[in-house]
């Protein structure tokens, strides 16, 4: 008995150690890890969840992360959150989020709220049951917590503050305070279903409790995940020994309850598993159909080695695809049947499972990260697939079967899940040269089979099964037979089935064809129409027949009728090299240049006519190798990896092209440099690289969900500024203040989608209205920005070109300096309004303090004018008049007497009178009343009278009326009289004149004295005898004006006197 126990256990780990191997050596589906060291929060993954927003939460033992599809954002303890270890996740209406703490108790996490960002409610006093496992919202919008220490209902209290209140499980013999609830779901009839460490319970709408016990005689009866499958009407367990399924009873057909205390137990789902074992690997599993029935299914048979055959998982993708986790392992249930997803990665402990908006499937390890299964990515074989370090060629043999040649010419045959290998017996002489990734094979129509060496071709005939490969003597071809070389690298069948073979380093013989009806080697060279020492790159043989090469020093040559013609840049071909071609299935022909990928719609033309579908640029590198899928699409590596081009139009000469997606290492790829490219008869793309070889099943394009971009960061002068943990939309209100205006922000956007790098374009309205180039760049900074409003814009491109259709915005404002702000302004101009007004009255009491005076003064001096006036009338007139008649009365009558005396006194009586005319003037001059024009047209009137008195001349004066009131100071009034009075003189004295015109007048403020005579006249430039002249023009200028004097000997004078009158 001893002896079989031991060998059943030898047994067990033996086919341990046989599965191990085997899922060591399995394929490699489209995954990728993600750890701490890319930003998760903690290696420990408990559950995932997608919000809203499209966002994934990762909830770990160290905080929760939040995703975006490129980057994680991590929250935890440093970042405020109170308890480090989250259970669980859900989002609230208006977009929060409540947190289940493994030991922290409900954790209210505000997204919109900065101020109070993290709030901690206890669920009660107890520790187990601050110990939350499990949330699920109600349709009343109650959450239901499960907790280590039962289930609780929360509801929203006074001032917002949830409230607690358990709610009994009644399982019997163990009180609520112990049972722990691992799972929670609704049923579309109102049931809850609890999964719970002792069974699953059921609360019905009306209370009621039922009771089902999963496995009976165990200490534990753990349901730790549970999903309700409402098309059918399907309960999905996750129990601790495997799956069950059961298809629930009516909650009517329980009846009324008779005691509350206890609980209904419900047998059925126990019953059914005693009764029935079934590995859940079956081909067609048998699932519940009538109510009451439940099926089970054992999970022991199928996990890794040092795992668990418990189920913490079971999720519902968006294809319709139930999934379920337990130990290592990951089955798909979808189409009536489970299928085991393979891949080494799978070996730890699994300990969630979720979808994204995409429909990558996300599975977390217990302490290993997580990882992502892509929905449509690539999947890769590598080494211990069966293959070779580096693939070199990839073909179908005659019966169908996917080949790969690989290093050290390892031959393989891909049985729909991995490679089995041979070695092919390449010769001795051949192996010495050693292996090179670019050495390709081939097996012709008649089934033989084709090596390329650096010593030769190796041909096998007479091949059955590959295993022949590796037993079967080849013949080896050299330049002895009839090759242009030795070193081959090329191999191509054409349609006729001859082989053609080309070399690295070609001489003047550039090409071998081997003639399959003669079984002979010809080579062409450039005596054939080709270039010498011009290696070929790719081989096309058209529908017709028509072969044509390329090469890698530029040009393609046409082999036809066994002739070859040669096309060159001359003939339309783009400039350069071409590397690789490929013809799509409407015949054209795409090739690759340094310049980048082109298309050739017709080689029939003269004029090839190629039209640039890509620049290296928009292509992400130089490409190499392509191949096209059955939609019409390019597929072709580049330094970046594989890039997608939905096959492109051409539109008068221009070709249009769309880069849907560039596929990476990320997206499952093989890593390395692209060798080869096949596209088999199933459909599948396969790329071999220098590390391994994958296939991408091609499928209809689906458009992926619209690109959203949030702003994830924002800094002003360094300083953090409150942003929500999602992101944000839009945000606005920002003020930065002088000196510390350098802003920073931070955005990203939210795809899931496969070969979709995001880029980010942006623009700063107020600055420029342009986007800026494309960039993968996630932050972007602005110093020194002027004053003014600004509005930052960002959006998200695809490798495709495609654009978020909202971008997100952030509204700011830069202040001006105090001094240029608008109160400081409004406040200076207050200020100096104020002091101009003040200074406007100072200065008009000012002004008018001084006329007040002036007018006093100018008052006092009329007083003192006037009494000079009349002083000198009076006083000085008289005496004057006094000494004039005396002195006429004694030259009277002293004459006879004293004839002596007679000329003194007239002499005194000439003197007198002269004086009493000057005194005349004088007080007139000075006599205020006499401050106008009247006054000065009155006097001159009179000068002239008495001046033209005793001579023969007529004069004609044009005076103003007298009712023309100017007033005119009694400075300028004396002046311009002294001049007239000179001139007058002058022309009674000196002209001779019989005519004289003296006129006078003001206008546009300009006084104007003209004085004309028809007299002797006289010569202006010569010296004068007198200073009439001088005195006139001194008297002029001291007035301010232009004293113009125009004469001529025997054509009179004019004498014009130009004033500006003040007003």
């Amino acid at each position: 008995m001893a002896r079989k126990k031991d060998g059943l256990t030898v047994f067990r780990l033996l086919f341990a150690i046989l599965l191990l191997t085997a899922s060591l050596g399995a394929r490699e589906l489209p995954i990728r890890s993600f750890t701490t060291a890319d930003g998760l929060a903690d290696n420990r993954v408990v559950r995932i969840v997608s919000d809203s927003r499209g966002l994934l939460w990762i909830c770990t033992g160290g905080g929760i992360s939040r995703f975006d599809g490129a980057h994680f954002q991590s929250f935890g303890v440093a970042q405020g959150l109170p308890f480090p270890a989250i259970n669980d996740l859900i989002e609230t209406p208006e977009g929060d989020f409540w947190l289940a703490s493994n030991g922290g108790g409900v954790i209210r996490f505000s997204l919109s709220s900065a101020t109070r960002r993290y709030e901690a409610f206890p669920v009660s006093s107890e520790p187990t049951s601050n110990r939350v496992n499990r949330l699920m919202r109600g349709p009343d919008g109650a959450i239901w917590v499960g907790t280590d220490g039962g289930l609780f209902r929360m509801a929203a209290g006074a001032n917002g503050t949830p409230a607690f209140t358990r709610v009994g499980l009644r399982r019997r013999g163990h009180p609520d305070e112990m049972v722990q609830v691992w799972a929670i779901v609704r049923d579309p009839e109102g049931s809850l279903w609890v999964g719970t460490r002792f069974g699953l319970v059921r609360i019905l709408p009306g209370g009621r409790i039922v009771s089902y016990a999963i496995r009976r005689n165990s200490e534990t009866d753990n349901v730790f995940s549970l999903l309700y499958a409402p098309e059918n009407g399907l309960l999905w367990i996750g129990h601790q020994s495997g799956l069950a399924i059961f298809k629930h009873p009516a909650a009517s057909s329980y009846g009324r309850q008779e005691k509350a205390s206890l609980p209904l137990e419900d047998e059925s789902i126990s019953r059914a598993i005693t009764r029935k074992f079934d590995s859940i690997l079956r081909g067609n599993p048998a699932l519940p159909r009538a109510l009451g029935e439940a099926a089970y299914f054992d999970t022991s048979q199928s996990i890794q080695a040092g795992t668990f055959p418990s189920v913490p998982g079971i999720a519902r993708l968006q294809s319709g695809a139930i999934h379920i986790i337990f130990g290592g392992t990951v089955l798909e249930y979808s189409t009536g049947r489970f299928t085991q997803l393979r891949d080494h990665r799978f070996q730890d402990l699994l300990s969630a499972v979720a979808d994204d908006d995409e429909g990558n499937l996300w599975l977390g390890i217990q302490a290993g990260g997580l990882l992502r299964l892509a929905r449509r990515g690539f999947v890769t074989f590598g080494q211990a697939d069966g293959l070779g370090r580096a693939v070199a060629a990839v073909f179908e043999s005659r019966a169908g079967e996917l080949i790969a040649v690989s290093q050290d010419w390892r031959v393989s045959r891909f049985d729909g899940q991995s490679f089995h290998a041979v070695r092919a017996n390449i010769p001795t002489v051949a192996r010495r040269t050693g292996w090179r990734g670019n050495l390709e094979a081939l097996q012709d129509r008649a089934g033989d089979w084709w090596f390329a060496t650096a010593a030769g071709l190796v041909r096998f005939s007479g091949i059955r099964r590959i295993e022949d490969l590796a037993t079967s003597v080849p013949h080896v071809y050299t330049s002895r037979d009839g090759l242009a070389q030795d070193s081959i690298t090329r191999l191509f069948e054409d349609s006729r089935g001859d082989i053609w073979s080309a070399g690295l380093i070609p001489g003047h013989a550039v090409l071998t064809r081997w003639d399959r009806t003669s079984g002979r080697f010809q080579t062409y060279s450039d005596a054939d129409g080709l270039q010498p020492f011009n290696a070929p790159t790719s081989f096309y043989d058209d529908p017709r027949g028509v072969l044509w090469v390329t090469f890698r020093d530029g040009g393609i040559a046409r082999y036809e009728a066994g002739r070859f013609r040669m096309l060159t840049q001359a003939d339309g071909l783009p400039p350069g090299g071409i590397g690789t071609t490929v013809a799509d299935h409407a015949g054209r022909l795409w090739c690759t240049t340094v310049f980048g990928l082109y298309r050739i719609d017709s080689l029939d033309k003269a004029q090839l006519q190629p039209a640039l579908i890509a620049t290296p640029k928009e292509l992400g590198g130089s490409v190499g190798r392509m191949v096209e899928d059955t939609f019409g699409s390019i597929y072709a590596f580049t330094s970046q990896g594989v890039v997608h081009i939905e096959n492109a139009s051409t539109v008068n000469g221009t070709a249009t092209a769309r880069i849907a997606e560039i596929y990476t290492a990320n997206d499952g790829l093989a890593g390395g440099e692209g060798v080869s490219t096949y596209a088999d008869r199933r459909g599948r793309l396969w790329f071999s690289t220098t590390q391994g070889l994958s296939y991408y099943q091609p499928r209809e394009r689906e458009e992926p969900s619209a690109l959203q971009v949030r702003i994830g960061g924002l800094r002003i002068a360094g300083v953090e500024q409150p942003i929500s943990p999602a992101g944000e939309v839009s945000l606005s209100g920002l003020e930065l203040i002088p000196g510390r205006s350098q802003l920073e922000i931070d955005f990203f956007g939210i795809s899931f989608a496969m070969g979709q790098a995001l880029s980010y374009e942006y623009r700063l309205v107020g600055a420029s209205d342009n986007w800026s180039a494309p960039s993968r760049l996630r932050s972007v900074v602005f110093a020194n920005l002027a004053p003014g409003r600004y509005e930052f814009e960002v959006r998200a491109v695809s490798a495709g070109g495609a654009r978020s259709p909202q971008p997100a915005r952030a509204t700011f404002r830069v202040l001006p300096p105090i001094y240029l702000r608008w109160w400081f302004l409004t406040l200076a101009a207050l200020v100096l309004a104020t002091g101009l007004v003040a200074f406007e009255r100072y200065r008009a009491a000012h002004r008018r303090e001084i006329h007040r005076a002036r007018e006093q003064r100018l008052a006092e001096l009329e007083q003192v004018r006037q009494q000079i006036a009349a002083d000198l009338h009076d006083e000085v007139g008289s005496s004057l008049t006094q000494i004039s008649i005396l002195s006429e009365v004694a030259r009277r009558q002293g004459a006879e007497t004293v004839p002596e005396l007679s000329h003194p006194l007239s002499t005194i009586a000439a003197s007198s009178r002269e004086l009493v005319d000057a005194m005349s003037d004088i007080v007139w001059a000075i006599n205020p009343a006499k401050d106008h024009l009247s006054d000065l047209t009155q006097r001159m009137r009179r000068l002239a009278g008495d001046a033209f008195a005793s001579g023969d001349a007529t004069p004609r004066l044009e005076l103003p009326p007298p009712d023309a009131e100017v007033k005119l100071a009694a400075s300028l009034r004396r002046e311009l009289f002294l001049i007239y009075k000179e001139a007058i003189n002058n022309m009674v004295k000196h002209s001779g004149c019989s005519e004289a015109v003296i006129r006078l007048a003001i206008q546009d403020g300009v006084l104007r004295l003209e004085l004309r005579d028809n007299g002797k006249g006289f010569d202006p430039s010569l010296p004068a005898d007198g200073h009439g002249l001088i005195s006139l023009r001194r008297r002029a200028r001291a007035l301010g004006g232009t004293l113009a004097v125009v004469s001529a000997p025997g054509a009179g004078t004019a004498i014009t006197l130009d004033l500006r009158l003040s007003t």
